[in-house]
């Protein structure tokens, strides 16, 4: 593997150094030449001028690799003969068909930097969590295997190696991928061995398959074990394609959805390609197993199969592909008969909190990962404090049993949804970097700005947009905010940050204009005054375990929490009542309040002093 790495190295190197080609660009026609040199093999031909390469690269795309030519139309190296042929003696001692493809993956992925990952949009799912979940869901090498977002070939490569171990020799694997270069990167690790047989098909599996071969093996009851990690936090507009095979693609009330989540379309997709007792293993935001505003959803998936296990994973989870959400593995059966629906299942519920790193990356000992499959299959023989087997319930019910058990270990179950004390609650809108102005016009409240103490009106960079921009959130119903309206982080790179910090509205200094709105990364509650105290409900908000229950809502791949999600907050009779103790704590909030109007008030008039003191001494 260490030649293979080198000689990727010393490619970049030369395509920098020679043509002056940029990490993106060079990985691009890496993955060309990878290409032309495996078919090469295949075709016994060895071209080594540049306008042999040239020519067969061509011939190659027209003729063996039809999606390919959707990615490289011009069917053309960008590179010039010199650098083109200093390729071609850098591999020409490389045979692929000798390399295994466990070693093809490792070196590919170590020439892939965060930067290039990014810009190519390539994530790749932890290889610990992947093979955790195929020991746990343990298909026969003569089953049936799909993914229908396989990317690079995670899932799949894990899949392989996993059936070796049995001594298997004939290999059937099914990949589909909507991007055709990812289809590529996965058919480089996976294409090309004798034993293994990479059935691939470049389409987007959440539409019907439009060629004679996708219809082969695209379709439903066809396959025994769907195994992936789909984009998710992407809205699908249901209306640009014929989405109406999709029970999740509709209202409660049978009207055809404007838009949909992708993981929603995806579950659904893949548990109707399954065939009758066949499993699904998928990565899935939280969000879809805990929220209630997706229990339709929910009850939609729940008729046609149950939910056997569920990994819940830290957000640290996917800190390698620069994402820190809280997401699940969810492993699902289809039924196979409507009987099934009524027996009785105990979950296995297994709650990870170290992956081998913290949110810095850092190393982190007693990874929990290790060996998680085998003490989930039999938890009675391999006991931990990490994995437990939850209560029986009807099959039909088992979508429900994770936001069942999140809401057994709050303080309060019951109370009036936080959506009929409040007369809006709705995120801002992040202008232009141009619309903003150094130091007058509107105050955008920031992310930044709130403390979790109060709010900091001290301008920073970028707080003030211009006059027009006012105007135009005007009319765009973008309302200023108002004395008494509670504002609070509504979007981050992680949910931990999500309702961390909560901070209420008693005066916008004159100092700043007098008036604010908020940016897009801010929620706003206003809240019905005859109904609740304002001070009250934020001393309410700012619990540690309600700060923990918003963040069960949160939905995406970056974290957000949505306004119809948080409107299902249930606020406890004892808050509404106003006891004595949360008169107390509504008080103390107050008094913090009046603090923070004052500190901000001395900070102004430190800065006024400030600029006229730094005059005299420039």
């Amino acid at each position: 593997m260490h030649n293979l790495i080198s000689t990727y190295r010393r490619a970049h190197n030369t395509m920098r150094n020679i043509d002056g080609m940029q990490p993106q660009e060079s990985f691009e026609e890496l993955l060309k030449f990878l290409f032309f040199k495996q078919i090469s093999e295949e075709e016994a031909l060895t071209p080594t001028t540049a306008p042999a390469i040239r020519k067969s690269f061509a011939h190659y795309l027209a003729h063996h690799n039809s999606w390919s030519t959707s990615l490289w139309r011009d069917r053309a190296f960008h590179l010039s003969d010199q650098c083109l042929e200093q390729l071609y003696t850098l591999f020409v001692d490389i045979h692929f068909a000798h390399i295994d493809f466990d070693i093809r993956s490792a070196a590919l992925r170590e020439f892939l930097t965060p930067e290039v990952r990014k810009g190519l949009g390539i994530y790749l799912t932890p290889d610990d969590v992947v093979r955790e979940v195929v020991r746990f869901v343990n298909p026969a090498p003569s089953a049936k295997c799909l993914d229908p977002a396989c990317g690079s070939g995670t899932f799949l490569m894990e899949l392989v190696k996993h059936w070796r171990q049995e001594d298997a020799t004939t290999l059937n694997i099914w990949g589909a991928d909507k991007n055709p270069r990812m289809l590529l990167i996965g058919e480089l690790n996976l294409g090309h061995f004798p034993s293994v047989t990479f059935h691939r098909a470049h389409m987007d599996s959440l539409t019907e398959p439009s060629t004679k071969h996708e219809k082969q093996w695209c379709r439903f009851g066809y396959f025994d074990f769907i195994l992936t990690n789909p984009p998710f936090g992407v809205t699908v507009e249901t209306s640009r394609a014929d989405f109406s095979g999709y029970d999740t693609a509709f209202t409660p009330e049978g009207d055809s959805r404007v838009r949909q989540s992708s993981e929603w379309l995806f579950l659904e997709q893949s548990l109707r390609w399954l065939k009758p007792g066949g499993t699904l293993a998928i990565v899935l935001p939280k969000s879809v197993l805990t929220n209630p505003s997706s229990a339709y959803e929910r009850a939609s998936l729940a008729k046609l199969g149950f939910l056997k296990a569920v990994i819940q994973l830290p957000p640290e989870t996917f800190l390698v592909i620069g994402a820190q959400t809280n997401t699940v593995v969810a492993f699902i059966e289809k039924f196979s008969t409507a009987q099934e629906q009524t027996k009785n299942v105990n979950v296995v519920l297994a709650t990870v909190t170290n992956v081998g790193y913290d949110s810095t990356g850092r190393p982190r000992p007693g990874n929990q990962l290790d060996g998680l499959a085998k003490r989930m299959l039999d938890p009675k023989k391999w006991p931990c404090d990490h994995v437990s087997v939850l209560a029986p319930v009807k099959a039909i019910d088992t979508f429900e049993v994770l936001g069942a058990a999140s809401v057994s270990r709050r303080r309060t179950t019951t109370g009036t949804p936080l959506g009929d004390l409040v007369s809006d609650i709705k995120t801002g809108r992040t202008p232009p970097r141009a619309a903003y102005s150094d130091s007058n016009g509107l105050f955008l409240i920031k992310v930044g700005n709130l403390t979790g103490s109060g709010i900091n009106w001290i301008a920073r960079n970028r707080n003030f947009i211009n006059t027009s921009q006012w105007t135009d959130r005007r009319l765009g119903s973008i309302e200023l905010v108002r004395h008494g309206d509670i504002v609070l982080t509504s979007s981050a790179h992680s949910p931990v940050y999500i309702a961390k910090k909560v901070d209420i509205i008693t005066e916008v200094p004159p100092w700043v204009g007098g008036q604010a709105s908020f940016v897009g990364e801010v929620m706003l509650v206003r809240v019905k005054q005859e109904r609740i105290s304002p001070m009250l409900l934020l001393a309410y908000l700012r619990q540690p375990v309600v700060t923990a229950q918003i963040q069960e809502m949160v939905r995406g791949q970056t974290a957000h929490l949505h306004p119809e999600d948080l409107a299902s907050l249930p606020i406890p009779e004892s808050v509404l009542s106003a006891s004595e103790d949360w008169q107390r704590v509504e008080k103390l909030i107050s008094e913090e309040a009046t603090l923070n109007d004052q500190m901000n008030e001395l900070a102004c008039q430190q800065q006024i002093i400030f600029k006229r003191l730094g005059k005299y001494l420039l």
